[in-house]
């Protein structure tokens, strides 16, 4: 087993390097937001956040109405669609929202079950579309099911995932069902297709050690169509008192800010014989550079024992 604790370690290792990389980059200066934000437009399998909570959680974003927001989306700069209204948004919009998710947009739904509830303008005001999956599924996402609320739940944190999300309440959940993988391998029917997107809870409502909701989800895209992109879901029923947290908010945006991520590490052969060194295969792409070179450490614990470590940097564009 001695491959196998070397490798863990490493792995350790190298993925806390990345993670503080990464979030130094994006905290030192927030990119270019755009918040989606409608005087009247309706929310969907959530509540909406009270006047004025966005614009103080994220003072660096621009707001947008359902006008205004294609023509930011198309800006090269934007890099983060925000979206707070559940699982409704701005049908008229769709287009330019799913160009900006091509190009490796990221992606931030706050409440509901994302893009299921399409709204419309007429000369009586904003109204939504009953539910549906016609622009879900061009997303990758065939649908959600409703999961329990937190009030019989407690919250876990993802200790995997480097984010501070604090605990917060909601009445039910939707957990989504989605595609990782947008193009087969062999084409033919049921084939296996390869691993496009990684996908991971960050927080978890646990009952008697089972995990029974996700409320709030990751999804990496890491290549083929949507390849770059982060897209942040609390995908679940929240009230205005979620916005109070502006700390919340913004961490949840810093943390999509930062795009995909994809690190593996495998061992070259199976098995190492005593005294063999082993030989590791690195392969790390992030979609936002860092700004510093990455220090990698490798220890190895032969017997359960911690033997050595060392120490060496691996440049961005390593492999």
């Amino acid at each position: 087993m001695k491959e196998i604790t070397i490798f863990l370690g490493f792995l350790v290792a190298l993925l806390t390097g990345v993670n503080s990389v990464a979030a130094q980059s994006s905290s030192a200066k927030l990119p270019p937001t755009v918040v989606f934000s409608e005087p009247g437009f309706p929310a969907g399998d959530s509540e909406a956040p009270a006047p004025g909570a966005l614009e103080s959680a994220l003072p660096g974003a621009r707001f947008a109405s359902a006008d205004q927001v294609g023509a930011l989306l198309a800006e090269n700069s934007t890099r983060l669609l925000v979206l707070p209204y559940g699982s409704a948004f701005p049908e008229a919009a769709w287009e330019s929202i799913f160009q900006f998710l091509q190009r490796g947009g990221n992606l931030l739904v706050l409440g509901g079950r994302p893009f299921t509830r399409a709204a419309y303008h007429d000369a009586a005001g904003w109204k939504l579309r009953e539910h549906s999956v016609r622009f879900s599924r061009p997303l990758m996402i065939d649908q959600y099911q409703e999961t329990p609320g937190s009030d019989t739940l407690e919250f876990q944190a993802n200790p995997d995932v480097p984010l501070q999300l604090p605990k917060f309440a909601w009445t039910r959940a939707f957990s989504p069902v989605i595609r990782l993988s947008a193009v087969d391998l062999y084409h033919r029917d049921g084939a296996a297709g390869s691993i496009d997107a990684r996908l991971d809870a960050l927080a978890w409502g646990v009952k008697s050690g089972h995990k029974m909701a996700a409320p709030a989800i990751e999804v990496d895209h890491l290549r083929n169509g949507f390849g770059g992109g982060r897209w942040i879901f609390l995908n679940a029923e929240l009230s205005t008192a979620f916005f109070a947290n502006g700390a919340a908010v913004k961490a949840l945006a810093d943390r999509a800010l930062e795009g995909s991520l994809e690190f593996t590490v495998r061992p070259t052969s199976p098995l190492y014989l005593p005294g063999e060194p082993p030989q590791l295969e690195i392969l790390w792409h992030a979609a936002v550079p860092p700004s510093a070179p990455l220090t990698v450490k490798i220890k190895t614990y032969p017997d359960g024992q911690e033997s050595s470590a060392s120490a060496t940097t691996v440049n961005h564009s390593d492999t």
